[in-house]
């Protein structure tokens, strides 16, 4: 596979030989730390604290929803709401609530279940995987080709249309609701009745984009995202962080010139969305993505961007390199540059050398280490966070 991009690299590494790329200093970002510290506990008192198990019959057979994204402890919390269905006498099994993830397939939505920690083994109930769909349901990637017809223009008003009519057209019993902070720790877990989630959830979402981490630093020149994948984000990498939007009906998140991408996530199956947001990556990326896993969600979107191919180079320092090179109007050897591990752990980043002046402006932000290259290993790829 390799050759067959590269036959050779002298050409290239020729250009970059003289780009620099800054030494950088560890950095520590704060922010609210709300958690539930037993979400088992937690899910379980929520759960039998409202009556739900009343209009529930000895023999009822219900499905719990399982998700495609990186919810955290969501192998717990479905565990749990399978539990307090069998002690109310139900027959509970779990399927797969994805459109087209996982290759669009039933055994692809299989595993990326089996890849968050939910098995049959673990959550004590059946998994029924399936792309059948019926007129109202969940949809499958028959649903979320429909929702997504029309484009991102029309989302916030078809999101809560589809979702009322399916909660007023079909057997909707409750929903568990998990919301993370910015330390993707399960911050809260509610329990809405079928009638309460129109109610309620508007103040639950906003709740939960109070929580949200960023990158503390509003601009950069360089972005570079050690990895991404569907578990951190539908998107690859969550664009109200990385600023890395697909569609004009979004914004926010970081400025910058160029966003380097690293690797992919073992946990996003090969699908690769979001690659197309990046300047330049990997070879290692290139080769672990995995085409049939990801056009799916383009072709269901009808959003192409998120799967175009960003420049390949052979490693994560040729790939940093050229990103540094091509940015305009900046002091080449001293390039503002913003690495963070993924979009979903904002704890720990690093920052280059010409942030330094300007962090004590910044609140939120505490230095933990001085100014120093970045270690590559011997084939020219990343040694921070056990790459």
């Amino acid at each position: 596979m390799e050759q067959a991009i590269f036959k050779d690299y002298s050409v290239i590494e020729g250009l970059l030989k003289d780009t620099v790329i800054p030494d950088m200093f560890k950095v520590r970002q704060t922010f609210s730390r709300e958690r539930i510290e037993d979400v088992a506990e937690e899910t379980r008192r929520q759960l039998t604290s409202g009556g739900l198990e009343e209009p529930i019959q000895p023999g009822m057979t219900i499905a719990v929803t399982g998700s495609s994204r990186g919810i955290a402890n969501m192998n717990i919390i479905l565990r749990e709401t399978v539990r307090f269905l069998k002690e109310a006498g139900a027959l509970p099994f779990i399927i797969p609530a994805m459109g087209s993830h996982g290759g669009a397939t039933a055994e692809g939505q299989k595993a990326v279940l089996a890849g968050y920690g939910i098995t049959e083994e673990f959550c004590g109930c059946p998994i029924v995987s399936s792309m059948d769909t019926v007129c109202i349901g969940l949809g499958k990637q028959k649903g979320a080709d429909c929702m997504h017809n029309d484009g991102f223009k029309y989302f916030k008003t078809r999101i809560p249309l589809f979702g009322n009519y399916v909660r007023t057209h079909t057997n909707v019993h409750f929903a568990v609701a998990s919301i993370e902070n910015a330390y993707d720790e399960t911050s809260k877990i509610a329990v809405l009745r079928n009638e309460e989630i129109p109610v309620k959830e508007p103040e639950l979402l906003k709740y939960a984009f109070s929580l949200m981490p960023r990158i503390l630093v509003d601009e950069t020149d360089v972005l570079i995202v050690n990895e991404i994948g569907k578990n951190f984000s539908g998107s690859g990498m969550d664009p109200n962080i990385t600023g890395t939007w697909s569609t004009p009906y979004g914004s926010g998140g970081i400025k910058k010139q160029r966003t380097v991408v690293l690797d992919l996530s073992d946990e996003s199956h090969g699908n690769g969305l979001g690659i197309g947001q990046a300047d330049t990556t990997t070879l290692r990326f290139f080769n672990k993505m995995d085409f049939t896993e990801t056009y799916p969600n383009a072709l269901t979107s009808t959003v192409s961007l998120p799967v175009k191919l960003a420049m390949v180079l052979k490693n994560d320092e040729m790939a940093i390199k050229a990103a540094v090179k091509t940015c305009n109007e900046t002091d080449p050897s001293n390039t503002r540059t913003v690495l963070i591990k993924n979009s979903l752990s904002m704890e720990e980043i690093y920052l280059s050398r010409a942030y330094l002046e300007h962090m004590k402006d910044i609140s939120g932000l505490t230095m933990e280490s001085g100014c120093r290259p970045l270690p590559f290993d011997a084939n020219g790829n990343l040694i921070l966070w056990n790459h």
